[in-house]
């Protein structure tokens, strides 16, 4: 994920917060149908940004965004980190890092998200002079159900791991990103189901493998500002 030219980026202008607040206001429009009426760059800017602005945020997409040139930028990072565990989430290139990672010696476990238009999900990636994989198991977040077709919305996925290092020691791993918009408090109740539903499959997973113990590292995108909102 990633595109400058998206309004919560806009690199290379001045944009004050009430100048962000009205593109965002055109980028979320929806008409009676209930689509978005200003769909795609540039609609959502027209009458916001200058020509010339528009020509400059392009331009910083195409030096640091743009994948061809990102993706080399992005790797490096990840690598600087000589973590023996990582938790990618907003991760729609797992045809790229899956392959890059596993020539540095991680091995993976992926998890898309189930919306059709998205193409993300959730990874995460061990080192295997380290660790070597037990089990995983994934869930997809149910956040509502169809009272009458009972047709289950979904929209989120939790990931999770049991690894075993080379020491004999276990631990869980679990990469999750919960609903957007932390300043948003109607998604509060849907990460705090999300949350509800994630610490169920960890329970019922390490019950299934005598791993009620066990250490359980938590990563991921909660997107809230108070973690007891969701607990």
């Amino acid at each position: 994920l990633g595109d400058n030219r998206q309004p919560w980026f806009l690199y290379g202008i001045d944009c004050p917060q009430p100048r962000r607040e009205a593109i965002l206001k055109k980028f979320y429009e929806r008409g009676a149908d209930g689509k978005f009426i200003n769909a795609g760059w540039p609609k959502y800017v027209d009458g916001i940004l200058s020509d010339e602005e528009r020509n400059a945020v392009e331009a910083v997409h195409a030096r640091d965004f743009d994948w061809s040139v990102r993706k080399a930028k992005v790797l490096d990072v990840i690598l600087m980190t000589n973590a023996d565990l990582l938790s990618l989430v907003e991760l729609d290139q797992f045809d790229f890092f899956g392959p890059a990672l596993k020539a540095r010696g991680y091995e993976a476990v992926y998890k898309k998200r189930p919306r059709d238009s998205s193409e993300d999900g959730c990874g995460i990636f061990f080192r295997t002079s380290c660790f070597k994989l037990l089990d995983s198991q994934s869930m997809e977040f149910i956040d509502r159900v169809d009272p009458v077709s009972g047709r289950k919305f979904k929209d989120r996925v939790g990931l999770l791991v049991l690894l075993q290092h080379l020491n004999g020691n276990r631990l869980i791993l679990i990469s999750t990103h919960l609903a957007r918009n932390p300043e948003d408090n109607k998604q509060t109740k849907s990460r705090a189901k999300q949350a509800a539903q994630l610490l169920q499959m960890l329970t019922d997973f390490a019950a299934t493998h005598d791993a009620m113990n066990v250490p359980v590292i938590l990563a991921g995108d909660l997107n809230t500002t108070n973690i007891r909102q969701i607990a």
